[in-house]
């Protein structure tokens, strides 16, 4: 699906309201619900160039989409510590019971590591969300000096003037 889309002015402006500084329109759009169509259209192939649009720049847009609209992620970390508990359980069982066994001490070592980077990695990227959000700066700030319109509209709806700039 590409980003493209026909929206009503409430639509759009209730899309404005959101004060993320993490937009993501495809979530938004779902969010503020109301009734959609698709309409069916046939793309026509890219006349020049080639697209930059990389293995890199899609996993950047796939983890901003979910760190955008869902915690499965914090999730994820809860979902995997039961299995983690038992098998750490299981590891010291074994250890006590039948005596050294140095690889599956460090393999367990090495598998607790890596949850426990799993586990701040993830709460460090909510985190960092949490408090771009938390600063409460605007998300855009039009300069309607230089803009194409060259004048504040009488009803800009929600965003569109935190405040009006000139000689910027």
């Amino acid at each position: 699906m590409a980003e493209f889309a026909l929206v009503s002015r409430r639509v759009r402006d209730l899309m404005l309201a959101n004060k993320s500084t993490f937009p993501f329109l495809r979530t938004e759009i779902g969010y503020v619900g109301f009734k959609r169509k698709g309409i069916r259209y046939r793309r026509q192939p890219r006349v020049h160039g080639r697209t930059h649009y990389n293995f890199v720049g899609m996993s950047k847009f796939a983890v901003g989409g979910i760190l955008s609209s869902s915690t499965f992620v914090l999730r994820l970390a809860a979902y995997i510590l039961p299995f983690a508990f038992v098998w750490n359980l299981a590891v010291v069982a074994l250890l006590a019971f039948t005596g050294e066994h140095p690889l599956l001490f460090q393999a367990t070592v090495l598998l607790d590591l890596l949850y426990a980077v799993f586990c701040l990695t993830s709460l460090s990227l909510y985190t960092a969300r949490i408090y771009k959000d938390g600063i409460a700066r605007p998300v855009f700030i039009v300069d309607w000096d230089h803009s194409a319109l060259n004048a504040m509209p009488a009803d800009p709806g929600p965003g569109w003037a935190p405040e009006r700039r000139s000689g910027v």
